[in-house]
């Protein structure tokens, strides 16, 4: 078992740590949030390293606070050529119900 899931070195550096950044600010904001992180896998992912952890293909996150009625909710591809310059976080917003 590992404790990690592969990322874009940009994916993770540049664009998703947006939305890390906008959870911490909700969180202060409305006194709390909830998140909960997802991953998407192809049916046959590709796998790293000695005990072949499989790589996804995409990354989630939901942000809500059901008290103060607050929900967002991300989709991030693991793309290793991913455009940082042209990323906004608006970008990545997804209808939270595409996640059930």
């Amino acid at each position: 078992m590992a404790n990690i899931i592969p990322q874009a070195p940009k994916v993770n550096r540049k664009t998703w740590i947006k939305a890390e950044k906008l959870e911490r600010k909700i969180a202060s904001k409305l006194g709390k949030a909830t998140v909960i992180n997802g991953v998407v896998y192809s049916s046959s992912p590709k796998r790293i390293g000695n005990n072949q952890i499989a790589v996804p293909k995409a990354f989630w996150k939901m942000i809500y606070n059901d008290e103060k009625n607050y929900k967002k909710c991300f989709y991030y591809e693991n793309d290793l050529n991913v455009n940082v310059k042209s990323d906004k976080l608006k970008n990545h917003l997804i209808d939270c119900e595409k996640l059930k």
